[in-house]
């Protein structure tokens, strides 16, 4: 199982922040405790249940960024580019990141109308290796 390469705290808080600010809105993180348990998360399934598919691990990633709004503006945005680097760094890409799919996936995520395995499996078909 090799390990893939992270996001930290620190690059969910630029990314937060770059992307409330482009539009206007207010910076501010709510939880602190939230953004580490978003970074962790994958880390925790890859040591603990063994499962290094990158696309998982993103997707974890972004699913808790969007569902536990660590901040007060723009989760959805933050954990689709956290998604979006994550892939990106780990040597994966989309074949069409503006897609509508993806979007309409991620704010079904958020409302619990697909569960993150749905997610998953629509992430997977727009995804792939560089």
């Amino acid at each position: 199982m090799s390990e893939p390469t992270w996001i930290d705290a620190e690059d969910l808080i630029e990314f937060n922040n770059l992307l409330v600010s482009a539009s206007g809105e207010p910076f501010a993180i709510i939880s602190p405790e939230l953004v580490d348990s978003a970074v962790y998360r994958p880390r925790h399934i890859l040591r603990y249940d063994g499962d290094a598919d990158v696309v998982r691990l993103g997707c974890a990633l972004a699913t808790s960024i969007a569902r536990n709004h660590p901040f007060q503006q723009g989760n959805k945005r933050t954990a689709q580019a956290a998604l979006f680097r994550f892939l990106w760094i780990n040597g994966f890409t989309f074949t069409d990141p503006d897609n509508a799919e993806l979007a309409a996936a991620l704010i079904d995520l958020v409302d619990h109308s697909i569960s993150e395995e749905e997610y998953i499996e629509v992430i997977d078909r727009h995804v792939i290796e560089r």
